[in-house]
Order: C-alpha cells, then sequence, then structure tokens
C-alpha cells in the first residue's frame, strides 16, 4: 500500500501536481489518457492470454497498435508517410533490435509478477521517458519532475523487494 501511494504521489508531482487539473483536458491529453488505459489493458490481456505464446500476444498488440495508429491518422486527415529504403530498414531494424525484445520483455514479467507489482514497476517508464526527454531532446527536469520521478523509482524498488506485491518487506 505504501508503495502505490508513493507511486501515485510521484505520477501526480510529475505531471504538474494540482495544475494539471486547472485547465480543461485538450485533445492531447485525451489521446495520453486513452494512451495509458490501453497499456493498462494490454497488461491486463497479456496475464489473462499468459497461456498462448509469446510470439502470438507480440503479434496481436504489434497489430492493435496498427490498427489503432492507423485510425488516428484517419481522425486527423494524416496519410500513411511515404518511407524510402533506408527509412524502411532503420524502422525495421529499430523494431527488431529495441521494441521486439523489449515487448517480450514485458509480456514475460508481467505474466509472471504480481498484479500490483508489475503496474509499479512499469511506472518506471515515466521516469525513462523523462530521463530521455532530458539527455535527449534537450527538456529542463524541474524540481517537482525530480521528486515525482524520484517518488516513482521508491515505489518501484519497495515494490521490487516485497514478496506478496503489498509494500511489506520480506
Amino acid at each position: 500500500m505504501t508503495a502505490l501511494a508513493l507511486a501515485l504521489a510521484g505520477l501526480a508531482a510529475t505531471l504538474g501536481g494540482p495544475e494539471v487539473l486547472a485547465a480543461p483536458l485538450s485533445a492531447i491529453d485525451l489521446l495520453a489518457l486513452s494512451s495509458g488505459l490501453a497499456f493498462a489493458l494490454n497488461n491486463v490481456a497479456i496475464r489473462a492470454g499468459h497461456d498462448l505464446p509469446d510470439a502470438a500476444r507480440a503479434v496481436a498488440v504489434f497489430a492493435g497498435c496498427a490498427v489503432i495508429s492507423l485510425g488516428f491518422m484517419g481522425w486527423n486527415d494524416q496519410s500513411v508517410p511515404a518511407l524510402d529504403m533506408p527509412h524502411l530498414l532503420a524502422l525495421v531494424a529499430l523494431a527488431l533490435v529495441w521494441v521486439l525484445p523489449g515487448t517480450l520483455a514485458t509480456f514475460y514479467g508481467v505474466a509472471r509478477l504480481d498484479a500490483g507489482k508489475a503496474a509499479i514497476l512499469l511506472l518506471a517508464e515515466l521516469v525513462v521517458g523523462i530521463v530521455s526527454a532530458v539527455l535527449i531532446g534537450g527538456e529542463t527536469l524541474s524540481l517537482q519532475e525530480a521528486l515525482g520521478a524520484a517518488l516513482i523509482l521508491t515505489a518501484a524498488v519497495i515494490e521490487a523487494r516485497t514478496e506478496s506485491g503489498m509494500g511489506v518487506t520480506a
């Protein structure tokens, strides 16, 4: 329970604290919320389909992402961009070297961890996103965002060190 409280507090701090609710949600905000919901439902589906081969689940996830992406592109009146061979090969390499192994590792972990533990540990994705934005995107990290990231990482460490996944150390 402690880990969950820390993770939620970290999430709130990272997203801007109480100010995040001060303005109405934009289309991008709604898209981000739907993405988070889809990610959570994906993890539920991974756990429910743990008897299926990881490759079959990976194909289902990638196909679902493609369908949803095409739907959003149609919603925004965007066409699929034309790709030349070097760009296409770079995307295939990225998918095979980075995305597919990461997806399979997620499938393996989520299907075998306690649901609460998996949820908390997957919040570390937010921290990686923040660090990536700073290192790659040139963004600046506010004290509030750093505090939020620290709270999320603390929750992940607490949860990773517990046996039952309920925030009680073993």
